[in-house]
């Protein structure tokens, strides 16, 4: 009986206990929450208001470490912490495996490249609780995201298309299009306008599809076609994506390939604008990853602050070639101005 009393009395005095600090976690949770931003500032905290989420299957590549430093700086200027979701964990995770991180943190939004059937369905579960979510790059039509930012994909084609018939006309007419087959769609629209805007030419144009997912393998890939005979090896080789530029840049500088495989490329790191500046590689094609992280977090919260926003906002593209590689050259950012 003794023993009774005494659970029942500590229960009792437990539960006050309790209550009080659920309330405490009530009224911090609705406080303004603080962080701080990288290892240089790390001795001073920056209030921010909300917790955004970041979302790639690919943050080592160029393109999406761009646009997340971006996002990240407009971030700070709104009082919005921006996160590159499991960036702290150890090992890689699938875009749906990192929206359900997002969700189950209780974010305040969420910028997402969306790539499989399972995160399209995420982006449902993530609206009917409240967390808006807004796609770059790869767009789920018929969501619930509230924003899309991104660059048609077919006039971006008929960019490349323009680049290869330039090179053609010089003497170069096998083409080989690398298709990521992570990004198929988007790219596979890609090669839809090259293909259009080559339609009057006899240029032979041919696709090949690999997994880059693993940039061993793509690397690994395009060293076997830069090394093939004079008979397989492409005269062009178009790359679609920011990784497989730099390995064809490599592949042709460590096998001396340089003048006899044309590298068409996409983005632009320092060492591909640098490429081009030498004549190795011959031109890319750079949308404004830095215009796309700025727009999208300024674009989540003006939903948050108005209730509305454009659903569809369009990013920047411009070729970079030998005519004006320097202007990217001496820029502090290497961006194209919005």
């Amino acid at each position: 009986m003794k023993k009774k009393k005494l659970l029942r009395g500590l229960a009792i005095a437990v539960i006050p206990i309790l209550i009080l600090a659920a309330a405490i976690w009530g009224i911090g949770s609705r406080l303004p929450r603080k962080i701080s931003y990288g290892e240089e500032r790390a001795d001073r905290e920056i209030t921010y208001e909300k917790h955004y989420a970041f979302i790639t299957d690919k943050p080592k590549d160029p393109f999406w470490s761009d646009m997340y430093e971006s996002a990240k700086t407009a971030g700070k200027d709104q009082g919005i912490y921006v996160e590159m979701m499991g960036s702290s964990l150890s090992g890689s995770y699938s875009v749906s495996e990192l929206l359900e991180m997002a969700i189950a943190s209780q974010v305040d939004g969420i910028i997402v490249n969306p790539m499989d059937e399972p995160s399209f369905q995420l982006i449902e579960t993530a609206a009917a609780k409240d967390i808006n979510v807004l796609t770059v790059f790869n767009d789920v039509l018929n969501s619930s995201r509230i924003c899309f930012v991104g660059v048609g994909n077919y006039k971006m084609g008929q960019e490349y298309g323009v680049q290869i018939r330039q090179l053609s006309e010089a003497g170069a007419s096998n083409v080989l299009i690398l298709i990521d087959s992570d990004d198929s769609v988007n790219q596979n629209l890609i090669y839809s306008g090259i293909r259009e805007n080559l339609s009057d030419t006899d240029i032979n144009i041919q696709p090949l599809m690999f997994d880059s997912s693993n940039v061993f393998g793509a690397e690994e890939a395009i060293r076997n076609l830069v090394l093939g005979s004079d008979q397989t090896r492409p005269d062009i080789l178009v790359c679609l994506s920011a990784i497989n530029t730099e390995c064809a840049y490599q592949s042709v500088v460590d096998f001396n390939k340089v003048g006899q495989v044309h590298i068409v490329g996409y983005y632009g790191s320092d060492t591909v604008m640098e490429a081009i500046k030498k004549n190795i590689i011959d031109s890319v094609i750079k949308l404004d990853a830095r215009q796309m992280g700025e727009k999208a977090v300024l674009a989540l919260a003006e939903y948050q602050q108005r209730g509305r926003v454009n659903e569809y906002i369009v990013a920047d593209t411009v070729v970079i070639d030998q005519s004006n590689v320097d202007q990217y050259l001496t820029s502090d950012s290497l961006e194209v101005s919005p």
